[in-house]
């Protein structure tokens, strides 16, 4: 089972997310980087506050995914 990267951060400058592992789930969120395909798409003409937002929302998502699938599959037929 592949384990999950941290997302990459640089003082004061936030480099993109990206992970070169694309592929969209049925919510249009990367299950690479965990950003949404819109923050994808507008990711290079953000600020850098609105992509310190962004990297907050994907950490945010990437916990969730990981919560989700540490869930027992007992509990998830249930």
């Amino acid at each position: 089972m592949k384990t999950e990267q941290p997302l990459p951060a640089i003082a004061g400058k936030s480099m993109t997310p990206c992970v070169r592992n694309c592929c969209l789930d049925e919510q249009d969120i990367c299950l690479g980087c965990f950003r949404s395909l819109n923050e994808i798409l507008t990711w290079r003409a953000a600020s850098e506050a609105e992509k310190q937002a962004t990297l907050e929302r994907c950490r945010h998502r990437q916990q969730q995914r990981i919560s989700k699938t540490a869930e027992p599959a007992s509990k998830l037929k249930g």
